[in-house]
Formats: structure tokens, sequence, C-alpha cells
């Protein structure tokens, strides 16, 4: 099923004791369900085979002809699948992409034979790959992604597709450039609008598209705020990963000391031009919360200028006691 392609090939004189001649190529098929024309175009013929090509240079009045070379090839009866991107791709350049920690799904890039596409960065640093399918963007800068489908049972390889992305800074206006590009957004927003519109019939419509970005509303409805959301590099469309939430750290074995860890920005200002402020408090009765007898035990660099901390509380928890640890994030 494949359409006619270009052979590629040249032939170059030693250039001793004479100048260099690069003459020109002649192909022929030998064999097989396949032709090829004068400009070394191959059409097949539409049926399964091998096909043997000859490359050959028959010289001319200063050099002898070259050796002929041959290759063969397969024309399998599987078909080959295309990968299709959205019109925004067309001309090679991916959105922009603001860098964090989570893994990334190419949004509405696929193969038409349903199989998982594999990707390639040309630069780890800046963008490194995820599973073979996600990417992970780690550092201002630009790569080319390459799109592959591997040969499967009923299907041959795809051709490969390259495009290029550009990795900026997670500012907030970069968040909402970002979050506005996701496919899933105007489902979201429609969700988020039937809700306030269920706990408010009279609220102006026009009025309520706008809460849906703004810091306080929670626009996936998963219980954390957009602001708590942005300064944890979460998904404020959809369910997070357990991995990338603040969680309960247990030691093995147990001091009865109780941790939470998180993922945060080293330096949000610089980062981001926002100042987080991230605040782990404690509560033995979920009123009154203080900030109190608790330390930070370490850190781990996550790449993409964010890190998991954990913190823990400086007394151990007494048998029959209780106490509840939280994470708050406010700006100044």
């Amino acid at each position: 099923d494949d359409p006619p392609f270009q052979l590629d090939a040249n032939a170059t004189s030693t250039g001793i004791h004479h100048r260099v001649y690069r003459l020109p190529v002649k192909f022929s098929v030998i064999s097989g369900p396949a032709s090829v024309d004068s400009n070394g175009v191959v059409t097949l013929d539409g049926t399964e085979g091998n096909v043997t090509i000859t490359a050959a240079q028959s010289g001319s009045a200063y050099v002898k002809p070259a050796l002929p070379v041959t290759r063969t090839f397969e024309v399998s009866p599987k078909q080959r699948p295309v990968i299709i991107f959205p019109d925004y791709a067309a001309h090679g350049q991916l959105p922009e992409m603001p860098y964090g920690h989570r893994p990334l799904v190419v949004q509405g890039a696929y193969s038409t034979n349903g199989e998982p596409l594999q990707i390639t960065s040309s630069n780890s640093s800046i963008v490194s790959v995820y599973r073979g399918s996600r990417i992970i963007p780690k550092a201002e800068g630009t790569v080319v992604l390459s799109f592959d489908v591997p040969e499967s049972e009923f299907f041959v390889s795809a051709e490969t597709v390259q495009k290029t992305i550009t990795v900026i800074r997670p500012s907030k206006q970069a968040w909402r450039n970002f979050r506005r590009n996701d496919v899933r957004y105007s489902q979201t927003r429609g969700k988020f609008l039937a809700r306030l519109a269920v706990s408010d019939p009279f609220l102006d419509p026009i009025l309520a598209a706008r809460v849906f970005d703004e810091d306080y509303s929670d626009s996936d409805s998963d219980g954390y705020s957009n602001l708590f959301e942005r300064a944890l590099g979460l998904d404020s469309l959809g369910p997070d990963d357990r991995q990338h939430l603040p969680l309960q750290i247990i030691k093995q074995p147990s001091d009865q000391k109780q941790r939470l860890s998180f993922i945060r920005y080293k330096n949000p200002l610089l980062t981001t031009g926002e100042q987080f402020l991230y605040i782990v408090e404690q509560s033995t009765d979920l009123q009154t919360w203080s900030t109190h007898g608790l330390s930070l035990e370490k850190s781990v660099d996550l790449g993409g200028d964010m890190q998991r901390e954990t913190w823990v509380s400086d007394s151990v928890l007494s048998p029959g006691n209780r106490r509840f640890l939280r994470l708050r994030v406010a700006l100044p």
C-alpha cells in the first residue's frame, strides 16, 4: 500500500590523478513486483514479494564504470500505519510547553492502527521520554521529537514523523496558555459550570466562566485548588497520579514519628515568577493548625527546578493520641 518513493544513490570517482567526477546513477528492477522510472522513483505493483533493484553507473570518457550495487527489499502484505497530528502541528511545531516533573501525553497525536506512539527526544536534558510514549519537559530549550510505530503482527512500521517543541518557564501565563490548549479544557469547564449552576442558578455565565481559571477554584473537582495544583506542578484538569500528590510516609521500622512528602519548586519566584509559600502544619483536632514541632527531614532533586521534600514531626505520636499533618500553599 505504500505510495511511490524515491531511491537515493551516488557515484563518486577516486580523484586520484584526475579531478573528482560525480556521474548520474541509473536504477533497474531485476525482479519483483515493482517498477522504477528514469528519475529513480519506485512504484509498487500492489502484490507481495521480494524486489531486487540494481544501481549502476556506466562511466565516461574519463572514468571507468562503477561496480553495480544490488539491493533487495520485501514488499509485505501488511499495511503501514500513519501517524496523525492535529492541524496546529502541520508546520512541524508543537505548542510551547512549560517544564515540570509530570509525564505528559502529546495531545492529539495517534496512529491509524491504534498502537501507542514511540517517542525519541534529541536532547533528554530538555525533554526526556517516559515509558516510550510520554514526555517530561525538564528545562528551557527546543528539541526535536521523533514519533514511530514499530512493526507488529499485522502492520509494518510507520514512517517516522519529526516535530520540534519548545519548553518554557512555568509562569502563570504559561500555565494558563497550556491549560487552554489542552483537549480536556472545554469539557472540564463545562462540568465546572454545571456544578456552579446547581449551587447558584442566578450566577452570570460569563462570570462563572472567568471563575474557572481563578486560583481559588477547583477546576477538576479533585479537592485541590488551581493555586495548589500549579504550585506543585499537578494536573488542574484531571486526576493526578498518587505519586505526585502529597503523601504520608511510613518509615520501616517505625520510629512513631509522622512524615509528609510533597513536590515543590526549589525557588518558585525565580522559576515561575510567583512566590509560592509551602506551609506544613499539624493539628490534633483539625481546627487549630500550627507549624511548630515540624522539621524538614530531606529533599531530593527531581529536575525541572523541582524537588521532593519530606517533613517529619519532632516528637513521637503517643499511643491513643492522634495528630494530623497537612500542606498549605499560599501567596504573600
